[in-house]
């Protein structure tokens, strides 16, 4: 449960971190190394280019979620309550707030997941982390496009694109993104192992201004801190022994 949590964290993470798309980067975009135009021939690039336009130009987000977490092992989904803050593309803030309290920080450097059951702290480079989880290939939207097939599926109140994975190396078989009135409703991701989750987005923003101060956490007193981040000191001056 812990471990899907945290995949799910780091998507919703990095699927919001580099949101915005300049034309220039949307206009390089192409196929990744080793897919074929024969493969790619089902891609439609006016489906893939509306996407990209739906994260263009997006500074900050805030949004509340629910997730849901469908399995082989129970009829009735997981769920759980959070909230998401993004700023300036690698800055974030991601709470689970219910049935239990987690909470994953990034302010640029480090990357902090607080387990408050467990009360444990753990702290990695920003970088190193991200880039240990299969969620990376989600870093920067023009990579859906390079990954995955897209399709427009519905045109009305909402916008809805399947992406299906072009191989089978991909960590995510299929995602789903439905958009109401341009802003992003919800989120559907199946991976490799037919586990589905899906993301409810309400009270989403976009460019609100967040304060840095939402992107430092001053662990609580008696709490486990476990750390993988080298502290440099500071350099001594020349009247020092």
């Amino acid at each position: 449960m812990i471990s899907t949590t945290h995949r799910v964290a780091c998507f919703l993470i990095l699927l919001f971190a580099s949101l915005n798309v300049t034309a220039v980067e949307q206009n390089a975009a192409s196929a990744p190394e080793g897919v074929t135009e024969q493969a790619a021939a089902p891609h439609s690039p006016a489906d893939e280019k509306r996407l990209l336009k739906r994260f263009a130009n997006i500074k900050t987000v805030t949004a509340e979620f629910t997730q849901k977490l469908y399995t082989s092992e129970s009829n009735k989904p997981q769920v759980t309550y959070g909230k998401l803050l993004v700023a300036g593309g690698d800055k974030f803030r991601l709470e689970y707030t219910k049935p239990y309290e987690q909470l994953y920080i990034a302010n640029g450097k480090e990357f902090l997941f607080y387990d408050v059951d467990l009360e444990q702290i753990t702290i990695k480079p920003q970088t190193k982390e991200l880039a240990n989880t299969p969620a990376m290939i989600l870093s920067n939207p023009i990579i859906f496009i390079q990954k995955y097939f897209v399709k427009l599926s519905k045109e009305s109140y909402y916008e809805e694109y399947i992406l299906t994975a072009k191989s089978d190396t991909v960590a995510y078989a299929k995602i789903l993104l439905s958009f109401k009135n341009t802003r992003l409703k919800t989120m559907l991701i199946e991976d490799s192992f037919g586990q589905e989750t899906e993301l409810d987005f309400t009270k989403i923003i976009y460019n609100k201004k967040i304060p840095d101060t939402v992107f430092n956490f001053t662990p609580p007193e008696g709490v486990d801190v476990i750390s993988s981040v080298l502290k440099t000191k500071a350099p001594k001056k020349d009247n020092e022994n």
